[in-house]
């Protein structure tokens, strides 16, 4: 075999070896060894940010503004879905990362300080005190002090042996899983940040040379006005004499341009400036821009003057937030997730995240997202696809958008019985039902009708919140079941009821007020104009529904969660029965839950002839929101179309409406004002329990002028 045979057999044996398993992402002799680093903070300090008011500038309002921003804890629900997690301890330790030293150093601080670290030197180190595998505190390490030992990656199966900390003349070794380590991608270094101040550097320089330039010239005229001569030579005294005395004259900002006094027989001769050397502000102007850039800002986020509009300026702060702030939380909340919340978590249930909810500069922003919705939204897009869409960031609410589906189809229906509608079918079926009405209705086949085409539409709402209502129960069985089966106690029952499962309800009944109200709203709205342009007047174009009144959001924010309170006490008084019971009878805890279980099992499904828990909740809720609805929208309608109205009381018309109602049925008062029963509108939640509950009455509003 020849001497190249063997060279050749010798390369191919060792591309065998470096293919097989992982490969050296560094030379081997740097094993071990301390990485040395020709970029620190103290160099970045000094000739960066104490010498260039830019640097300084942008730095420090990309620290203010990260800082500012509160950072919370949520958890994963069995739905895959996120919800808060109050008083953690990790959201705890964020907010103050050293309890023990909290006027030293707190939350802002330690943000502040990461930013600084991060845009000065590309890296920034956290040390973490690990106590019972939790991090008790947090402490920031300068990383000119740091020194990173790379491990053997193909031996250990990992990147670094361990860091090395030096503080004055001592050494300390510290593991990997103490440290935090926060750095900007290098695309020559997996184990050191770059620095942006790093890349702008030569710029940076310009700019000090620049100021250094512009003070020299203002200390010493540097750059010259023009040459003074002498007919005759000058001896080496004279020359000395007559260059102290012109720098007398002209030294010092008092003197700029000045006039000179001389003696002898001399001559001025002025030179001429280019525009280059005179232009020291717009130079100043070009480089505070290039150093802008290299954090993502414009100069008018720094105060530069702009001769535009304010709105310029408003642009700006929401470009600095979309381009310079969100990308650096977006990573900076990965990291936290990867190196601080596996020490509560690591099955991945358990997440840090950045609330940037109240940021006044992306309000603008949402607002522009939200008037977007609005019009998919009544273009019949799901709610859910909106959210996606948009990156809204809301909560999924399927039932939500399932009951706009509910919606567009009801107003669909509606459209083709309007088509087909005349006095024929008003006469036909009003026939059809005439047997055993209420007599007002003998004479009023429209207002009977009226009344039949809202009970429609609410029962096709009432379907479908059924359905969400039995889904609510059967999760609420699971829950109720796991906790009993755990911690059979009535005290601990009520607590847990009144605490989780009324918010689940107060949820829900939010999302179905929503819909239902906006869905009748407007159907008023859309009848009410249709009247006004019947009489023969024009009309402006109605606004749609305005769901975000103060008045509408009180309503609904209101009776959600007195209707929640109401359905969980009746539910806390039927399950501490049970459990009582259970407890008399020496059950075990396995038991009551079953008995529990057969509890809900009745109200999702009762026996014949029953009418199921669900299906009372579903038509008290959506016949209340609906009338209120129907209501709301005529408030809105009066004021934009600037009418009168009046409103009726129309009842079912059949054998199982309440006297209460029956003595009402027909009664006709003003818009604002209250029927004999004591409502402000049929199903009005503010009334009596006995005037509410199964309520299938309506009202009809009449317009009796018009300004």
């Amino acid at each position: 075999m020849g001497i190249f045979q063997k060279g050749l057999n010798a390369i191919k044996q060792i591309r065998r070896t470096i293919t097989d398993g992982r490969i050296p992402l560094i030379p081997s002799y740097f094993v071990g060894q301390p990485l040395w680093q020709d970029w620190n903070s103290k160099k970045a300090i000094k000739d960066g940010m104490e010498t260039s008011t830019w640097v300084y500038a942008c730095v420090k309002k990309r620290a203010e503004n990260i800082a500012s921003v509160p950072w919370i804890v949520e958890k994963q629900t069995s739905d895959n879905e996120w919800e808060r997690v109050e008083d953690h301890e990790l959201e705890n330790l964020i907010a103050n990362p050293s309890p023990n030293f909290a006027s030293h150093i707190n939350g802002k601080d330690m943000m502040k300080l990461l930013v600084y670290y991060l845009d000065l030197t590309g890296n920034n180190i956290w040390h973490k005190n690990i106590v019972d595998g939790k991090i008790k505190e947090l402490w920031p390490l300068r990383p000119d002090r740091i020194q990173v030992i790379p491990a053997d990656l193909r031996a250990t199966g990992e990147l670094i042996d361990y860091y090395k900390y030096r503080i004055g003349g001592e050494v300390f070794y510290l593991e990997p899983e103490t440290i935090a380590h926060f750095m900007y991608v290098n695309p020559s270094d997996l184990y050191w940040g770059l620095s942006p101040l790093k890349a702008g550097s030569h710029i940076i320089d310009t700019d000090i040379a620049a100021m250094e330039w512009n003070k020299y010239a203002m200390d010493n005229r540097a750059a010259s006005d023009g040459i003074l001569s002498f007919k005759e030579p000058l001896t080496e005294k004279q020359f000395n004499e007559t260059k102290e005395q012109l720098r007398e004259q002209k030294q010092g900002p008092k003197n700029a341009h000045d006039i000179w006094l001389i003696g002898g027989d001399a001559q001025f001769a002025e030179l001429s400036k280019s525009a280059q050397e005179m232009d020291f502000v717009e130079s100043r102007k070009a480089n505070m821009r290039e150093i802008c850039s290299l954090f993502n800002m414009d100069p008018l986020v720094l105060g530069a003057p702009d001769p535009a509009s304010r709105a310029n300026k408003k642009e700006a702060y929401k470009d600095f937030w979309e381009n310079s702030l969100l990308p650096t939380l977006d990573a900076l909340q990965e990291s936290f997730n990867n190196t601080l919340t596996p020490h509560w978590d690591n099955s991945g249930n358990l997440r840090l995240r950045y609330d940037i909810s109240n940021v006044a500069a992306l309000q603008q922003n949402l607002n522009d997202k939200v008037v977007v919705a609005d019009k998919l939204y009544r273009m019949g897009i799901p709610l859910d696809q909106i959210n996606d869409r948009l990156e809204l960031g809301f909560e999924d609410l399927p039932s939500q958008t399932r009951l706009q589906q509910v919606s567009q189809r009801v107003i669909v229906e509606e459209e083709e019985e309007k088509s087909q509608f005349n006095k024929e079918t008003i006469d036909s079926e009003f026939g059809k039902d005439i047997a055993g009405l209420n007599p007002v209705y003998l004479g009023d086949p429209k207002n009977y009708r009226y009344w039949k085409s809202m009970d429609k539409q609410k029962q096709s709402f009432e379907k479908l919140v059924e359905e969400e209502i039995i889904k609510v129960f059967e999760d609420e069985q699971e829950r109720v079941s796991k906790f009993i089966e755990n911690n059979p106690n009535i005290t601990s029952l009520a607590n847990f009821i009144d605490d989780e499962i009324t918010r689940d309800w107060e949820d829900i009944l939010s999302a179905i007020y929503n819909q239902v109200i906006t869905h009748f709203a407007e159907r008023e709205i859309e009848t009410l104009v249709e009247e006004v342009e019947n009489k023969g007047l024009k009309t402006f174009k109605t606004k749609d529904f305005e769901l975000n009144r103060s008045f509408v959001q009180t309503f609904i924010s209101k009776h959600a969660l007195n209707q929640a309170q109401n359905i969980t006490n009746a539910t806390k008084t039927k399950l501490t029965r049970v459990l009582r019971e259970g407890i008399a009878d020496e059950l075990g805890s396995n038991e009551i839950a079953r008995n529990m279980r057969d509890v809900y099992d009745h109200w999702e499904n009762p026996e014949e002839l029953d009418v199921s828990r669900a299906n009372k909740i579903a038509r008290t809720e959506v016949h209340s929101s609906s009338q209120y609805g129907h209501f709301a929208g005529a408030k809105q309608a009066e004021e934009e179309l600037d009418i009168r109205q009046t409103k009726t009381w129309l009842d079912s018309g059949d054998d199982r409406v309440r006297e209460s109602h029956e003595e009402v049925h027909g009664e006709t008062i003003g818009l604002d004002d209250y029927y004999n029963n004591g409502l402000l509108y049929p199903g009005d939640p503010d009334g009596e329990a006995r005037e509410i509950i199964n309520c299938r009455c309506t009202e009809k509003h009449d317009i009796v002028e018009v300004n």
